[in-house]
């Protein structure tokens, strides 16, 4: 009977450790996603200058992986309404990034490249949105990490104090067991 609070214990301490692993996994998801944006802007900027193919193959491999992480990221927050909502925006802003990195594309195979500056003013315009979209995102799950780790915190004191318990009733239970048998061989030596 005594095991079934601390088997209780055992799988909640489980469950939240397991959200807050989850927890810290979308963030980086969000991290890599935002980090490959920027990998693929830098490596659009390199390819739009020297026209380098190697760097046109790198940009495309970057936003793919942006791509997949926000995917992944969509995946995993399914359950949590502003999340949806938050990665919604996150997929539009980044959508607007490559959007204009396919039109800075084709401008520059058309032989009509925007210049740098023009290049820079509509980059802003769509970063600015890009890192609110993102900041919301970690957020929100920096407030589910804090949650989910209090929740943590107090899965571990319940399992110290019912492993207490249990230890405590295991030792009461022993000594009075050694106690009888003690007795019990004392009045047999005695006969």
């Amino acid at each position: 009977m005594m095991l079934v609070p601390l088997l209780w214990a055992s799988v909640r301490l489980s469950t939240d450790l397991r959200e807050v692993d989850r927890t810290h996994e979308k963030m980086d998801l969000v991290f890599n996603a935002r980090a490959a944006a920027r990998q693929s802007r830098e490596v659009l900027h390199g390819y739009l200058q020297s026209g380098n193919p190697e760097q046109l193959a790198s940009y495309q491999r970057s936003t793919g992986l942006a791509w997949r992480e926000v995917w992944h990221f969509k995946e995993l927050t399914l359950d949590n309404p502003r999340q949806v909502a938050n990665s919604q925006r996150f997929e539009q802003r980044l959508g607007d990034t490559f959007k204009l990195g396919d039109e800075l594309l084709a401008e520059k195979k058309a032989g009509n490249p925007r210049s740098l500056a023009a290049r820079v003013a509509a980059e802003e315009a769509i970063n600015d949105g890009l890192r609110d979209a993102v900041r919301a995102l970690v957020d929100e799950e920096r407030g589910q990490l804090a949650a989910h780790e209090r929740a943590l915190a107090i899965s571990v004191r319940t399992l110290q104090i019912i492993s207490s318990l249990f230890a405590g009733v295991l030792l009461f239970l022993g000594y009075h067991s050694w106690r009888r048998v003690d007795m019990l061989l004392s009045l047999a030596v005695r006969r």
